[in-house]
C-alpha cells in the first residue's frame, strides 16, 4: 500500500499531557498553536480533558448544521468531472436521508471512498521553540473527504498548513471548513 495525499475533516484531535509536562508546556501554548500554525479555530471544538490528554471534539452543531451544505460545495470544486458526479451525490444523498447521529457510522462502514474514516492519518508536532524541542504529537481521528494519487515527501508541513489556510478562507462562511486538513494517508 502506497500513500496518498488526501483532505479530511478532524472530528477529533489530543495531545498527550505526559508530553506537555515533559516540554514544560501550558494548554493556552498548544491552543495558540493549533489556531495560528494548525488553524484550528479552537471555538469549534468541544475541550475535555482525562487523566492522559487534552481532548478536542468537533461540536456536534457545526458537524451536524454545516456537512451537508459544506459537502455540497467542496464536491463541486474537488469533483467537477462526469466521471466522479455519481459518487459524490450518492455521499449527499446518503447523508441527507439518514439521521445526522448516523454520519459517523456510515464513515466508519468505508461505503464510499469519498467520506469515509481514516485511522492513517495519525499525527502532525507542534514545536515550541527553534531548536524543534520543546514538542508535542497532536493525534487526529477525522473522515476522509478526499484521497488522491502515490505521494512521496519528506518535508510537506508548512505546504499543508498554507493549503488548509487556504482552503479555510476559500470555505469561510463554514465554520467547520476550520476542521479541514491537508494529510499524508497510508
Amino acid at each position: 500500500m502506497g500513500q496518498y495525499l488526501s483532505v479530511g475533516i478532524v472530528t477529533r484531535l489530543s495531545v498527550l499531557k505526559k508530553e506537555m509536562e515533559k516540554g514544560k508546556i501550558e494548554q493556552a501554548e498548544v491552543f495558540e498553536q493549533l489556531e495560528n500554525t494548525l488553524y484550528f479555530p479552537i471555538d469549534i471544538y468541544d475541550v475535555t480533558e482525562n487523566d492522559n490528554a487534552i481532548i478536542l471534539t468537533l461540536k456536534n452543531d457545526v458537524f451536524m448544521s454545516e456537512l451537508l451544505s459544506f459537502l455540497r460545495k467542496f464536491y463541486k470544486i474537488m469533483y467537477p468531472d462526469k466521471e466522479y458526479t455519481t459518487e459524490r451525490d450518492e455521499v449527499i444523498e446518503k447523508l441527507r436521508t439518514s439521521l445526522p447521529a448516523d454520519w459517523m457510522d456510515i464513515a466508519e462502514n468505508k461505503s464510499f471512498c469519498f467520506f469515509q474514516k481514516d485511522k492513517y492519518g495519525a499525527s502532525d508536532k507542534l514545536y515550541f521553540e527553534k531548536d524543534f524541542k520543546p514538542s508535542v504529537r497532536v493525534h487526529y481521528d477525522g473522515i476522509s473527504l478526499s484521497t488522491e494519487g502515490k505521494i512521496f515527501m519528506e518535508e510537506y508541513g508548512r505546504q499543508f498548513n498554507f493549503v488548509k489556510y487556504c482552503m479555510k478562507a476559500a470555505f469561510k462562511e463554514f465554520a467547520i471548513a476550520g476542521a479541514l486538513r491537508v494529510y499524508i494517508t497510508g
